[in-house]
């Protein structure tokens, strides 16, 4: 699966409208479509990083100390501040 498959699913159920209404954006669509470009905008920062080899070995780094990937496993829990990872890292840049 990549970065864009996971990105659709952890997406889907209404993720975008929680991001939306907590932006103060209150049509769906352009809740979606503004959480699509913010996306992109990451995924092609995280692309251009990557494409030296320090760049990708800071990005790794930074992965393994901060990030477990179970931040994506409630992320609409995360949102609505029931969820809270237990390491405090995989928040960063947080709501």
């Amino acid at each position: 699966m990549d970065l864009n498959d996971l990105f659709k699913t952890v997406m889907s159920g209404g993720v975008a409208d929680q991001i939306g209404n907590i932006a103060g954006v209150n049509n769906p669509e352009q809740a979606e479509s503004a959480v699509g470009s913010i996306f992109s905008s990451i995924l092609g920062g995280i692309q251009k990083n990557v494409a030296t080899p320090e760049g990708a070995e800071s990005l790794n780094k930074a992965l393994e100390r901060d990030h477990d990937g179970s931040i994506l496993d409630n992320l609409s829990g995360l949102l609505g501040g029931v969820f809270k990872p237990e390491n405090a890292n995989a928040t960063n840049g947080s709501l």
